[in-house]
């Protein structure tokens, strides 16, 4: 609540009640989290969203507000609503999805692949015990 008034433009979007109303949510969260209280939100859904959510990331800003919802309202005359929430926000999600397992996941195995070739040291054969023949 002490630095709200120094919080520069945010000011303009966010009430003073509205700001304090979120700090006790954050604090109630936390206060949770270090009690080991908050299972009930890490579900199926949750650990998706949390996979893709780099992706979704950088997919939401560009495809969504900048490019379907504004296509979609003026040029196909649909309620913003329903332009925002069953066909932006789904598409958003699937494209964030297909990023993540067919772009970023292979990337990630390649890149760590070579790192290791590269940097880990290469087994010697002559380190290795050697084994000894049964007659």
């Amino acid at each position: 609540i002490i630095l709200y008034d120094s919080a520069g433009s945010s000011m303009n979007y966010i009430s003073h009640e509205r700001y304090a109303g979120m700090l006790v949510i954050y604090f109630f969260l936390f206060v949770l989290f270090v009690n080991n209280r908050l299972q009930i939100i890490v579900s199926r859904t949750s650990l998706f969203l949390g996979k893709i959510s780099y992706a979704l990331y950088l997919i939401h800003q560009y495809l969504g507000t900048i490019v379907l919802i504004p296509f979609l309202t003026t040029e196909l005359r649909l309620d913003f609503w329903v332009s925002a929430f069953l066909i932006t926000l789904p598409m958003v999600i699937a494209l964030a999805a297909i990023v993540t397992y067919m772009v970023e996941e292979p990337m990630n195995r390649l890149m760590r692949n070579s790192l290791r070739k590269r940097f880990l040291p290469k087994k010697n054969s002559s380190t290795l015990p050697q084994r000894t023949q049964r007659i």
